[in-house]
């Protein structure tokens, strides 16, 4: 997959909760309810959303290793 943006924009958009709100679920309509994200090795995650019809989710882990984006060219 390819996006038309920064490699930090990207990185942002799944370490910022607020963030990763805005696009993060299974179901168009859902919303995310709840991100807690310690983003380092050893930190926890969790994030809950619902689907549009009220089915909820959550994923939870821990973060093993974390490598922030390198400054990237391309030509």
């Amino acid at each position: 997959v390819l996006f038309d943006t920064s490699p930090d924009i990207v990185w942002a958009a799944w370490t910022q909760p607020q963030m990763l709100a805005h696009w993060f679920g299974s179901d168009p309509a859902g919303v995310v309810t709840s991100a807690i994200m310690d983003v380092q090795p050893g930190g926890f995650y969790s994030i809950t959303f619902c689907d549009s019809d009220d089915t909820e989710h959550n994923c939870m882990g821990e973060y093993q290793k974390v490598h922030e984006p390198l400054e990237m060219t391309f030509s």
